[in-house]
């Protein structure tokens, strides 16, 4: 399956992620994201809702911090997602891992593969 890219990620779509995700763990992270040194872990429920993590594992909804409705980057993210479900089967949702370079999830042996690449249009923080 060929790699989406995103050449069009326009800069109030990554402003609207990144709002979003300063909401829930401050600027650190964002700071650090910036540099090329983190990605954001973000899962997604059986229904493509998506949510970050408080802990590593399995994560109770009552412990989960979900994102606002409507982030357009995650829509894109969880649609990709779902069409790969769609033509592998399995367990819908699932964790990704979103860097400045694109998307990237584990696939069922531990392995890391990018599902999607961009242009991120920020190269500092807004």
């Amino acid at each position: 399956m060929e790699v989406p890219h995103f050449k069009d990620i326009s800069v109030d779509e990554a402003e609207q992620f990144l709002s979003a995700v300063r909401k829930i763990l401050g600027d650190y992270p964002v700071d650090e994201f910036y540099l090329g040194r983190t990605a954001f872990a973000i899962s997604f429920d059986k229904d493509w809702y998506p949510f970050m993590l408080r802990r590593i594992g399995y994560n109770p909804k009552e412990e989960r911090v979900e994102f606002p409705f409507g982030i357009k980057l995650l829509n894109r993210i969880a649609k990709i997602l779902e069409d790969q479900w769609l033509e592998e089967g399995g367990i819908p949702g699932g964790r990704v891992f979103v860097d400045l370079s694109g998307v990237k999830k584990k696939d069922r042996w531990g392995r890391e593969i990018r599902i999607c690449t961009w242009d991120w249009p920020l190269k500092q923080k807004n």
